[in-house]
């Protein structure tokens, strides 16, 4: 390459990856929409590895979960300070810095033209955006797998040894990220072998020797608490996948339960499954409609071409990330537990675009190409930023899963100006300790009345409580009118936005 031609290059990376940072860092400290229980514990146990140090390679916070990316949240709070915004900005750096590695990766693999596209793909997928702009420790998942494979295929070029073992490393670190990691070392395996059986003049016993030895290593922390405290590790699966779910228990045919699952799990791909309880998503599908008929066209194309490492790749990872879907329980989460075939299928997606690139191209002109393939660029860009920024984003049913009304209720607490405060919390949804208020409120101490949680059903003040505030979200604001009359020298406070109520508080003197 010349001079000129790398210069091109790197601005294009540069331009793909701005978008990208963009895109992922905008308003990203706005409340909107809440703050999910499980990004919290992100965030709270960051600051337990800030606070303690080494906490392990897994953690029990949300049903269980690898503890890699608490520690990459915690460098970011001992830089920044923890809030709101640190703790989504520590996810949403490693989605805009995934997409120059899948550029490099993709580039390694094929040419710069497959590389910008799949890219670019990447960078507009709302899929990939969701989860970059939330505190979901998951999206560190794709990152490691565009390392580990970027190392890889460089070491199968030069045939170096240095770069099998840093890949095998990233393999084996991929289990600290997200708990369906698994599931790509598994894809990675299925590749190993193609590779040593069908691609033998390429990889030595040494080379295979030193990956397998360094995913080892990787690997092996986590393999070891596996092996002393098995209950502890599979509890997030217990809880997460079908097969230990009633209706699977119940099912007379399992076998075509498990069929079934698979064709829906394919469809969620491409419509919608309906909203999902946990993420928030389900209201389309995954891919919008260009992505997903272009994905299909290149696992297809890939399929014909089955004999090539690289297309060998791109169905592995979509299948292994597919499994993700298949195996999860319906409306629990199965969106974030396919992440791991997101890149796979920006580079299926960037192989077909770039096969329809050159047939256009033989056939009708460069003109006809750039509007073909521009067309298709600008109709992802469009789609997946108009739904994620004016649809998904703002609506109810996304708040109400990012639990909205707690978040700005908790950052009202924060910013109160006398710390000497006593809540009585009132919700029918949330406990007082649930971990969006511990992470945006921690030194407000408090306990919950009425509700589910409520252990007292009372709103009279405890006289051990001098400076007590009513925090109060609805249905309970009917009780405003009565703790008002009860104590009625008080400050009042509400929040409303379009005319629904938020949350009320009641500062008692």
């Amino acid at each position: 390459m010349t001079k000129r031609q790398v210069l091109l290059e790197v601005l294009l990376i540069a331009a793909i990856s701005l978008v990208a940072g963009f895109l992922r860092f905008y308003q990203l400290d706005a409340p909107s929409p809440g703050l999910h229980g499980d990004e919290a514990t992100t965030g709270l146990e960051a600051m337990r590895v800030l606070a303690e140090g080494y906490i392990g390679p897994y953690v029990g916070s949300a049903l269980g979960q690898p503890a890699g990316p608490a520690y990459w949240t915690a460098l970011v709070f001992g830089l920044f300070g923890p809030s709101l915004f640190t703790l989504r900005l520590s996810m949403a750096i490693l989605g805009a810095l995934t997409i120059p590695v899948c550029y490099l990766l993709f580039r390694t693999m094929f040419n710069w033209r497959i590389a910008a596209l799949g890219a670019t793909l990447l960078a507009f997928s709302y899929w990939h955006l969701a989860f970059s702009r939330t505190g979901f420790m998951l999206i560190s998942l794709p990152l490691v797998e565009a390392l580990c494979l970027l190392f890889l295929f460089a070491a199968l070029k030069r045939g170096n040894l240095f770069l099998f073992a840093v890949s095998g490393l990233l393999l084996g670190a991929s289990i600290y990220t997200y708990n369906t990691a698994p599931l790509f070392i598994l894809g990675a395996i299925l590749f190993g072998l193609f590779l040593v059986v069908f691609k033998r003049y390429q990889i030595t016993r040494r080379a295979v020797l030193t990956f397998s030895l360094a995913a080892f290593i990787g690997v092996s922390p986590m393999l070891l608490l596996i092996i002393q405290r098995p209950a502890f590790y599979f509890m997030h699966h217990g809880a997460s996948f079908f097969f230990l779910d009633k209706q699977y228990a119940e099912a007379p045919d399992k076998l075509a339960f498990v069929s079934d699952n698979a064709v829906r799990s394919i469809t969620l791909l491409f419509r919608s499954g309906g909203r999902d309880r946990v993420d928030g998503l389900g209201t389309t599908g995954l891919l919008d409609p260009v992505l997903g008929a272009l994905a299909v066209g290149g696992l297809l194309m890939s399929l014909r071409r089955i004999k090539d490492e690289r297309y060998f790749l791109i169905l592995a990872g979509f299948i292994t990330g597919l499994i993700g879907i298949i195996i999860s329980t319906k409306g629990l989460g199965e969106y974030r537990r396919g992440i791991s075939m997101l890149p796979f299928i920006a580079l299926a997606g960037a192989v077909a675009l770039d096969g329809l690139w050159g047939l256009v191209n033989r056939r009708f002109g460069v003109r006809a190409t750039c509007a073909v393939v521009g067309g298709a660029l600008v109709f992802v860009a469009v789609f997946n930023v108009n739904y994620y920024f004016r649809d998904w984003l703002p609506s109810d049913p996304t708040r109400w899963v990012y639990a909205y009304d707690l978040a700005r209720a908790s950052i009202y607490l924060k910013d109160l100006d006398n710390k000497n405060t006593y809540v009585y919390f009132l919700s029918d949804r949330w406990s007082y300790n649930y971990e969006t208020r511990k992470f945006l409120a921690p030194d407000v101490p408090g306990e919950d009345r009425f509700g589910a949680f409520g252990k007292s059903k009372t709103i009279e003040r405890d006289p051990a409580h001098s400076n007590v505030i009513y925090l109060i979200l609805p249905p309970y604001d009917r009780l405003i009118p009565e703790i008002r009359s009860k104590y009625p020298d008080g400050d009042y406070v509400e929040l409303r936005e379009g005319g629904r109520l938020v949350f009320t508080a009641y500062r008692v003197k």
